[in-house]
């Protein structure tokens, strides 16, 4: 999914007792590397957690990318 600040993003209708899930992927767009420490949700609402996080630290190189998906319950 592709996140722009201020902008919501909605998950498919999900009946009770069913899961829903958006994969996000975060990528370096610039040549030097930069270091990915930590993934949070701002999970105020509640039902949301995040599955299938990668290792952090973690370092993406110029161009590379890492994914996660956020699970809706």
């Amino acid at each position: 999914a592709t996140v722009i600040p201020g902008n919501p993003l909605f998950f498919p209708a999900t009946a009770i007792g069913e899961r829903s899930s958006l994969r996000f992927e975060v990528t370096n767009t610039g040549s030097s590397s930069t270091n990915i420490i930590q993934v949070t949700l701002d999970n105020s609402r509640g039902g949301f957690s995040i599955a299938s996080a990668p290792a952090l630290p973690r370092v993406l190189g110029g161009g590379e990318a890492m994914s996660f998906d956020v699970v809706y319950a």
